[in-house]
């Protein structure tokens, strides 16, 4: 439900609750209907602060392991192709990067958690930056490494290297 939604319906319940109790049909400051809201704003409040922190995870978590080695503009631009691909299918990042065989690591992995520290944090930094800065990859949904040609690129429009990667679009 959307806040101002909730408002509305907190107001309506308030003034059906009060109307015998206040005159004027003002609803007092701490009514309880009041009260009872404030818990589910406070609870769609930390949704919102859950899923934001768990799509930077996600997002680090890929661009650790799709791009650590590569330089600042690489791992930027993983980071944006993640992002447009859950701007494009409506999904959360994690969801996303889990998407079965998207991303190598994946599948291809015993454990998702990094060996690098430092990389990490990196990596980290990295995914705030392109959670804030604009997409400079044209809308690139696709990518793979410069070594390597997958049938699928041939039918996508490419758009530019950065570090080892090629990126593409439809």
């Amino acid at each position: 439900m959307d806040p101002g939604e909730l408002e509305k319906r907190a107001a309506r319940t308030e003034h059906t609750e009060h109307r015998a109790a206040s005159p004027s049909g003002t609803p007092p400051p701490f009514s309880r209907s009041r009260v009872i809201s404030q818990p589910d704003e406070k609870e769609e409040a930390t949704r919102t602060m859950m899923s934001f922190i768990e799509g930077v995870l996600w997002l680090t978590l890929n661009i650790y392991h799709e791009a650590r080695s590569e330089p600042q503009i690489g791992k930027l631009a993983v980071a944006h192709v993640t992002l447009n691909r859950a701007l494009e299918k409506n999904q959360s990042v994690e969801e996303v990067v889990t998407a079965p065989y998207q991303f190598s690591w994946t599948f291809t992995k015993n454990s998702y958690l990094p060996r690098e520290p430092e990389a990490f944090k990196e990596c980290f930094r990295t995914a705030l930056k392109a959670m804030i800065s604009p997409d400079f990859t044209n809308g690139a949904t696709y990518y793979h490494r410069k070594d390597i040609h997958p049938a699928w690129a041939d039918s996508l429009t490419y758009v530019a290297q950065w570090g080892d990667h090629k990126f593409y679009r439809r």
